[in-house]
């Protein structure tokens, strides 16, 4: 039986816990305004086939709405903390059909997964409600960091300041966006999106969130408030925002009472789950867990084996620090002697990328949609290759040589590796040099071009490369597959910093989206104001 494999929050549960963050949500939880999703009891219950096997596939709605019966498979389903609710209400929406009543116990395999409580604002004290609010200002984020500007938009805020987009009260009502786009010399798209995120901030740290979940649950675009002149104004919020904020702080779902016309009129408790890659059944996560073990426990074996014989100052911060952020991990490879410029130099694209901001994308996308899903020994050696695969890109372009510039890349990625303060052993830097090199060829052909006659002598490098590493001749299919998971990772972060999935800053903190170049490429994502499944930066390639 394979050793269970440590995922990123478990193996660095004292970093993450010391956080900021984690502790305003931790107080959140304490006075119930969020509640853990392992720690509720959740039961879906539903008129089913019969076939169980319930799975979550996030491309669907699942209870995301006022009634919660939407779901995966279209049939009429309740997510609820009542197991006898689950269970009268899959009866009674499955008679005088061929449905069968269903029940599964829904979990989280993130163990901060929380759901808000809109039951419990009104319990709260004074004091409570103004600790309340302290921690909810400690986990907001930035402006266009939580509503990233379009690409075209990019430089729109250059001159300007939050104040600019705020009246006395410290809002923007939907009625001045004509006023202060004119004024400040802006389109009234831009204006509007700047101003109803920092009207979104502005509610969130000022006792709103009940009242913002349901506008984000109803499709609301804005929230009615008498602000402080005594009139009735509708205040623009933004939906991005919110749902930016919600992945961050780990809320994937929001509790509130409807009243069931298939349980004769009861107010229930409905669970409207939005954020489906964090939740689905136990046998499901065991399953997953389980998979993931058998598939990367030797690699797991051979990294921390590496590391042991060789041990080395950049590949050790990367492993202590699992929770870096992509900024921090350029900032320390600029150290490098003669990698500054490196990292400072223009890529050769359209977009004017600077190989920084390219880097720190690709690393983004990473954190974004794999570092959770990976056992945290591989997340240093994933971080390592995509922070290395385009060093030599400046070059090649200068040159005017992008067709070589793989020779470029294994070039400077050689020299990086080899640099005194990073020095990574030797397997390790041949394993990182292979995957942006030969690797990303392949996975170039496989998954990008779609060339299926590639596979054979894809799955034989991929073969060859773990029997190298590992240092043996036998080597199982799941290593196999686990080592072509890792390089198509490679790939999809690369090319989805191509894509309006990827969020890019600028020098000056300007976070806006990507030109969508290979857009066609990944399978479909919703566009920026259709984030009520919280999936507006999943990056997965098309079948």
């Amino acid at each position: 039986m394979n050793e269970k494999l440590s995922s990123r929050r478990e193996a660095a549960s004292v970093e993450y816990e010391q956080t900021k963050q984690y502790q305003a949500m931790q107080y959140l939880n304490q006075v119930g305004v969020v509640k853990r999703v392992n720690q509720i009891g959740l039961f879906h219950g539903r008129d089913g086939d019969g076939t169980g096997g319930w799975q979550v596939d996030p491309d669907f709605d699942n209870s995301d709405n006022n009634t919660g019966h939407h779901n995966i498979n279209k049939r009429s389903a309740l997510n609820t903390s009542d197991l006898g609710t689950a269970h009268e209400f899959s009866v009674a929406r499955s008679q005088g059909t061929t449905a069968v009543a269903e029940i599964y116990h829904i979990v989280s395999e993130d163990p901060d997964a929380a759901i808000i409580d809109e039951d419990n604002f009104a319990r709260l004290t004074r004091s409570q409600k103004a600790n309340v609010n302290k921690a909810i200002a400690a986990t907001l984020i930035g402006v266009t960091n939580g509503a990233p500007l379009s690409f075209e938009e990019r430089h729109a805020l250059d001159r300007y300041k939050k104040k600019d987009f705020q009246n006395q009260y410290g809002l923007m009502f939907s009625e001045e966006v004509g006023q202060f786009s004119q004024k400040l010399g802006l389109s009234s798209n831009v204006t509007g999106h700047v101003g109803s995120t920092i009207n979104t901030i502005e509610f969130l740290k000022t006792g709103h969130l009940q009242e913002l979940c349901n506008a984000f649950m109803d499709k609301k675009p804005s929230i009615i408030t008498s602000a402080g002149d005594g009139r009735i104004h509708a205040a623009p919020i933004n939906h991005e925002y919110l749902a930016n904020w919600f992945r961050k702080n780990h809320i994937v779902g929001y509790k509130r009472k409807v009243q069931s016309a298939t349980l004769r009129g009861q107010h229930i408790d409905n669970y409207m789950l939005f954020d489906l890659e964090k939740v689905n059944t136990e046998q499901e996560i065991e399953k997953r867990q389980r998979e993931r073990d058998q598939r990367y426990s030797e690699i797991d074996s051979a990294i921390k084996r590496h590391k042991d014989k060789s041990p080395n100052y950049f590949a050790n911060y990367l492993s202590k620090n699992l929770y870096i952020s992509p900024r921090d991990i350029v900032k320390l490879a600029k150290l490098t002697k003669g990698f500054k410029e490196v990292f400072e130099s223009d890529t050769g694209n359209w977009e004017k990328f600077k190989l920084e901001e390219h880097t720190e994308t690709v690393l983004r996308v990473f954190d974004d949609n794999y570092a959770d899903y990976l056992p945290a020994s591989v997340i240093p050696l994933m971080r390592m290759a995509l922070l290395v695969h385009d060093l030599g890109k400046p070059e090649a372009a200068r040159n005017q040589d992008k067709a070589n510039q793989k020779q470029y890349n294994l070039f400077y990625a050689d020299k990086f590796l080899k640099s005194n303060n990073v020095s990574i052993d030797e397997p390790t830097a041949k394993l990182i040099k292979t995957m942006i090199g030969e690797g990303m060829k392949w996975t170039e052909r496989w998954m990008i071009r779609r060339d299926r006659s590639s596979g054979t002598q894809f799955y034989d490098f991929c073969a060859r490369t773990m029997k190298e590493y590992l240092g043996t001749n036998r080597v199982n299919q799941k290593t196999i597959f686990a080592f072509r998971n890792m390089l198509e990772i490679l790939q999809t972060c690369d090319s989805a910093a191509y894509t309006t999935m990827a969020v890019t800053r600028s020098a000056d903190g300007i976070v806006y989206r990507n030109y969508g170049s290979f857009n066609d490429t990944f399978k479909p994502n919703g566009t920026p104001d259709s984030f009520q499944r919280l999936i507006g930066r999943r990056a997965r390639i098309k079948d």
